[in-house]
């Protein structure tokens, strides 16, 4: 097979983008994207899609290797398959370091079978996160099915965040983990930080295998929430069941799966854990 390999070497003018997309339909496929420099502008990104209504975009087979950002995503519907993410190796160490920045899904979203390596530092990487949505005029609806990831258990550094939420902007929001899988943690895998939780249909937690080394659970709210939303729980693995104080079980009945920390949230989210009334094809 033949690879393209992209390489910068040099960051340019703030935002720094390797590359800018703006039509919809667009592939990315069989490359190798390297972001060789230390970061030193506020926002530097392998790939931009920067179309808040634009469809058709994939992403698959590729090696990405980034210093702050990999893809940054203003999109409607999109595909992240089958890559492998990893940090640059002239990056700055203890930099910290997204790998799929998400600002938009309208469509049917997938983020499925990527490994992603957690390196520049202790509690630096972060593989998926959901910010700038407001100031974007992003909005989080339908399906976002992320699937069959893994971190990468020859990483040099823990691992911060895998899936990061800090703003709520949506409605009637399907979201899907299923049978990912983290083991070097240093933060909660699943992070619902600030939550509304009244964008969402439902939140669906299937298959997947976490470390909690930190005893927040496979997922956690933290700060303080908003409303309510049906949980769907099956086959989940904590290789620590436990939930180390102050965080407690967020769901009613309580499960290991969704904490809170009881220390800045007064009242218990008692999130209702329902049958699933969506199965996937699988």
């Amino acid at each position: 097979m033949n690879v393209t390999t992209i390489e910068k070497s040099a960051p340019s003018s703030s935002p720094d983008y390797m590359i800018n997309v703006t039509a919809s339909n667009v592939i990315f496929k069989d490359m190798k994207i390297v972001q060789n420099y230390v970061s030193t502008l506020s926002i530097e990104t392998v790939i931009s899609i920067n179309n808040i209504n634009g469809i058709g975009y994939y992403f698959d087979n590729l090696e990405v290797s980034i210093c702050e950002f990999g893809f940054g995503i203003k999109a409607a519907e999109y595909q992240i398959t089958n890559c492998n993410f990893t940090y640059a190796p002239l990056a700055s160490a203890s930099n910290s370091n997204r790998y799929i920045l998400l600002m938009n899904s309208n469509g049917i979203n997938i983020i499925d079978n990527n490994t992603f390596s957690t390196s520049g530092g202790n509690n630096r990487s972060s593989f998926i996160l959901i910010t700038n949505v407001i100031v974007n005029s992003g909005f989080f609806t339908n399906k976002l099915f992320i699937s069959n990831n893994t971190q990468d258990i020859a990483s040099p550094n823990t691992m911060s965040t895998f899936f990061n939420m800090e703003e709520y902007a949506g409605n009637d929001f399907q979201l899907m983990f299923v049978n990912n899988t983290t083991s070097l943690e240093a933060n909660v895998p699943i992070l619902f930080y600030n939550p509304n939780f009244n964008i969402f249909r439902y939140i669906m937690f299937k298959n997947n295998t976490v470390a909690n080394t930190v005893g927040k659970g496979l997922s956690a709210i933290d700060s303080s929430f908003l409303g309510s939303t049906n949980i769907y729980i099956s086959g989940n693995t904590l290789l620590n069941p436990n939930f180390t104080p102050p965080f407690e079980s967020a769901t009613n009945p309580e499960t290991n799966i969704i904490g809170y920390r009881s220390s800045t949230i007064p009242v218990n989210p008692s999130l209702p854990i329902v049958d699933c009334y969506w199965l996937p094809l699988s």
